[in-house]
């Protein structure tokens, strides 16, 4: 698993006779038990989408490591850059290792080409007086953060970025 994702939540083990499957990260999550219901009661629509095969595909994106359930996301929340689909969690994660960087909130904005791009709203970390790791300017601040996420693929990494006060959640 990604170091990214240490961060994550652990659910827990699933419970009683309830069947967990996390097949892979960008898929959602499947469930089934006598404990899970089967159908939406008077939406067939919704019945069809949601239940395979006797599963229900809940829409949370996790993974299974050592019997146990990890929360990384949700599917709905998956951004689609150029038909790659990222999690904006992850690039949180590793923008929110950045020492300079006290929070922030990525998110799609609407492009011509790529169909989305991903921005991302910084909120600076004001407590830390040491300047070495404090950059003195917006330039400085986009350069470290665009050194910081060099690892990432181009399409992980923010196009458009805002510096702001405090970060609406």
């Amino acid at each position: 698993m990604l170091e990214l994702y240490q961060n994550d939540g652990i659910i827990s083990e699933p419970a009683g006779a309830l069947s967990v499957s996390a097949l892979d990260l960008l898929d959602p999550n499947i469930i089934k038990g006598k404990n899970v219901a089967d159908l939406y009661v008077n939406d067939k629509t919704l019945t069809k989408n949601k239940f395979i095969s006797g599963w229900f595909c809940t829409g949370d994106l996790g993974y299974v490591k050592d019997g146990n359930l990890y929360f990384a996301g949700r599917k709905d929340s998956l951004i689609n850059v150029g038909g790659n689909k990222v999690n904006p969690r992850e690039i949180e994660s590793f923008i929110k290792k950045i020492k300079f960087i006290d929070d922030c909130l990525v998110y799609g904005i609407k492009d011509e080409i790529l169909q989305m791009k991903l921005g991302v709203l910084l909120k600076l970390n004001t407590k830390n007086n040491i300047n070495e790791t404090k950059p003195k300017s917006l330039e400085n601040t986009i350069k470290k953060l665009k050194q910081s996420t060099s690892r990432l693929p181009d399409y992980k990494n923010p196009k458009i970025i805002f510096i702001v006060d405090t970060i609406p959640r």
